[in-house]
């Protein structure tokens, strides 16, 4: 039997999470109800690859998806999309602050390693 899970998540930028989706092949669905296994969920709706169904940032900063076990979305790419996130964040943090994104480069183990400077 499926269900939704809810996770606490600090996603607070829609255009970072957007970059950091696609970053990793995702496709971003923007803001609205979104359908998943199990009934709707409204909030801001990405899906990464993999997943059958979207993820969804609700307005708590919960996050809703329906992985089955893992049959149908892979839980550890919530771990690269925090990763990705956090990246991304940071980078835009710095841009605020004068520098600006000199490159990225991603490591073998998937990893995303950004360049910063002045």
């Amino acid at each position: 039997m499926s269900h939704v899970v809810t996770i606490e998540v600090a996603y607070k930028d829609e255009a970072v999470l957007s970059d950091a989706v696609k970053e990793l092949g995702g496709e971003v669905l923007g803001a609205g109800v979104h359908k998943l296994f199990s009934g709707s969920v409204e909030g801001f709706g990405f899906r990464l690859p993999g997943w059958r169904y979207p993820l969804v940032l609700q307005v708590s900063g919960k996050l809703a998806y329906d992985d089955y076990g893992g049959h149908w979305g892979n839980v550890k790419d919530l771990d690269r999309l925090k990763q990705a996130y956090a990246g991304r964040l940071a980078v835009k943090a710095a841009v605020k602050q004068g520098w600006r994104l000199l490159g990225q480069s991603k490591k073998q183990d998937g990893t995303v390693v950004y360049r910063v400077g002045r």
